[in-house]
């Protein structure tokens, strides 16, 4: 007993002789704004202390351009909502630009966050002559650098604010997607297991605020946010997903609500119960009204309605074709057994009669109802553009036709895509050119290598794909063509003027799209991932300018294919025309990158009772250009980085010694103490110890 009193005084002196500042919170994970309205944002932070306490009050701060203060109050963070802080701040300007803060009230005081910008949107029955924004989807820490983050806070001048269409995160294990050998940042990603718990996913969405280029692009303007897949599990579907296994994973629905309560905790979110622990509630499409120049509606398509996207080949189409080639011991594509090629026939005849099964469905009836009644009173209010913000490719696009993409080219580029094409799909023997950039490829990228049977295989599998226009995936609205004439139906007022903007594919695809009639009622802008890997890294032994043209050559209201770089795309608005430009950087490996226009294209206004005539169109490379500068300095300072983050080190050793020699002692609840160990030494690693991450 004498013991543990004299345990209990050590640390408590131990303690006291600690600098003030050892009790100091900080804001390791930046800040955001989000969800802007003509008169109201929200913002967000989350605050840190080495030693959390049950409840931290923190004082938040909203600046006009002057600086004069124009709104202020209190918050408290609780463990509840993982110490995060949301506030709603109403009665604001509209088309106004603001700046914000937050700052310890408890502790020692001064703790002082980093500072965020946003603008309001303009009121909606203003005229409003143009808005601009950019675009961003699928964003994996492991598979490199969020160079595109960092692209977009330094190229762009001025954003109203910015969209991301979902895979804000990936919910996997360090061992899985991508595997430790693939992974750019092998290190650093926590929790080191899957993400299935509610633990699980703050401690994930808490992993990636530390990333310097996502704070950046955070604090810069405000974010509109939809979630797709990974945020819970890869493939998901209202009742479950293709990463979700119940017998060792638990219950669904339980998980999928743990991820939606940390996805609006860690997200400047205005779903759920603001100020209430209260979180869970997957009911999130909404509308954003700029003026009477365009309503954004940003679309739920994975957790409401949703079928099972795999129930065919477990979601890998060219698999499954693979494994007949492979059963029928198919070696010559272009030679197939007439056994082989009825049976392809029928597997294609088989997908497309599934797919337009009408009970397939992405939707549910109320966000169909909704989508109906809001677009119609946005036609009819004469607001030019109706935009639709959603995660999946509603393009039907096919896989590419390789053959028919050389017939359409000079003779001497058609000589070595044939011969490209032979060596892929192993008709001149096992051997062809790697041409993936992608970093866990780099070794043998431009370098002839062995092709393992299973690549034949999946390369021969491509091969009939493209001559049989088999969907390059299910998973996507190609998958759901009873849905999409539904969603169609549903928009059929606003169809003037319709522009739709998709992620997920990690791959740019600009499209125009077309209702069963065959008119032209929409176009579509598709982008690439922020990181993630795409077509390049399982299509690896043909060219980039090979497969853009195959799917080129596949579909004729594709305009535009890009199959192997990251970026995101920026989209300048007027009413005349909505101009999208791709930005692409040239690598994710590290910071060390270079940013580049890869293409534009625009789409131009009808005006009311106009039929549309034309649909959206490519513009020549000369018309490429964003401005600002091109590079994105590798010596780039980390968020955070200095000695803002004490380390007390003797006051830890100490502790942890009393605590292995008292065990149940209890000096202060120490709540995930290994999640904040692992932020904080994150925070005081070198710059060249981080961007070995």
């Amino acid at each position: 007993m004498r013991l543990l009193w004299w345990a209990a005084v050590l640390v408590l002196v131990t303690a006291a002789s600690q600098p003030a500042e050892a009790f100091k919170y900080d804001f390791l994970h930046g800040v955001a704004s989000g969800d802007p309205l003509s008169d109201s944002i929200v913002l967000w932070t989350r605050i840190t202390h080495r030693f959390e306490p049950e409840t931290t009050k923190v004082r938040w701060v909203v600046l006009d351009r002057t600086g004069a203060e124009v709104a202020s109050s209190t918050a408290l963070a609780t463990a509840s909502s993982d110490f995060t802080i949301k506030v709603i701040v109403d009665g604001l300007l509209p088309a106004t630009e603001y700046t914000y803060f937050f700052e310890a009230v408890d502790g020692d005081g001064g703790s002082r966050s980093p500072t965020g910008n946003f603008r309001t949107l303009p009121d909606p029955s203003a005229h409003v002559e143009r808005a601009k924004f950019a675009v961003f989807s699928c964003s994996n820490w492991g598979f490199g650098h969020f160079n595109a983050y960092d692209a977009a806070t330094r190229m762009l001048n001025h954003i109203d604010f910015w969209i991301h269409l979902g895979d804000y995160y990936y919910e996997y294990g360090p061992e899985t997607y991508p595997s430790r050998a693939q992974a750019v940042r092998p290190r650093g990603l926590e929790p080191d297991h899957e993400a299935v718990s509610l633990e699980d996913y703050r401690l994930r969405h808490a992993t990636y605020r530390l990333d310097p280029d996502l704070q950046r692009l955070s604090a810069s303007a405000a974010l509109v946010a939809i979630w797709d897949d990974h945020e819970v599990a890869d493939n998901q579907f209202s009742t479950g997903a293709h990463n979700h296994d119940p017998e060792t994973e638990g219950n669904f629905t339980a998980r999928r609500d743990s991820a939606i309560r940390a996805y609006h905790e860690w997200l400047p979110t205005r779903s759920g119960k603001i100020g209430d622990e209260d979180y869970v509630g997957d009911r999130y499409f909404r509308e954003l009204k700029i003026g009477n120049l365009a309503s954004m509606f940003v679309l739920e398509t994975r957790m409401l309605n949703r079928t099972n996207p795999d129930e065919v080949d477990g979601g890998d189409l060219m698999g499954g074709t693979a494994s007949m080639l492979a059963a029928a011991a198919v070696e010559d594509v272009r030679n197939l057994p007439e056994e082989v090629e009825k049976s392809l026939v029928e597997r294609r005849d088989f997908l497309e009669g599934y797919r337009r099964r009408e009970n397939k469905t992405l939707l549910s009836w109320e966000e169909l109802r909704w989508i109906e009644r809001q677009t119609r009173t946005s036609a009819e209010s004469l607001v030019t553009w109706q935009l639709f913000a959603q995660q999946i490719v509603m393009a039907d696009i096919a896989f590419a036709d390789l053959d028919r993409a050389a017939d359409l080219v000079d003779a001497s580029r058609a000589a070595g895509w044939r011969e490209q094409i032979d060596n892929a799909t192993c008709s001149n023997g096992a051997r062809a050119v790697s041409f993936s950039p992608a970093p866990f490829m780099k070794e043998n990228f431009m370098k002839e290598v062995d092709l393992s049977a299973r690549d034949c295989l999946s390369m021969r599998a491509g091969w009939l794909h493209g001559k049989l226009k088999i969907p390059y995936n299910l998973d996507m609205w190609a998958g759901y063509l009873a849905e999409r004439e539904r969603f169609y139906e549903a928009t059929a007022r606003a169809t003037r003027n319709m522009v739709v903007y998709s992620g997920d594919s990690h791959n740019s695809w600009a499209s125009n799209l077309r209702d069963k009639d065959g008119n032209i009622i929409a176009a579509e802008v598709a982008g690439t991932s922020v990181s993630s890997a795409g077509i390049e890294t399982f299509v690896p032994f043909l060219s980039a300018d090979l497969m853009s043209a195959g799917f080129l050559a596949a579909n004729p209201d594709l305009l535009y294919a890009n199959t192997e770089k990251r970026g995101f795309f920026v989209v300048d608005l007027t009413h005349e025309t909505h101009r999208a430009t791709y930005v692409s950087v040239d690598q994710v490996e590290t910071r060390d990158y270079k940013a580049f226009c890869e293409a534009r294209l625009e789409y131009d206004s009808v005006g009311v009772g106009q039929r549309r005539e034309k649909g959206m169109r490519l513009l020549s490379g000369e018309h490429c250009d964003f401005g600002g500068p091109r590079e994105g300095p590798a010596d780039r300072k980390e968020a955070g980085v200095g000695s803002q983050y004490w380390v007390a080190a003797p006051f830890v050793i100490t502790s942890a010694i009393l605590i292995m020699l008292v065990p149940g002692l209890v000096l202060w609840k120490r709540r995930s103490a290994r999640k904040r160990e692992r932020y904080i030494a994150m925070m005081e690693m070198s710059l060249e110890e981080q961007q070995e991450l």
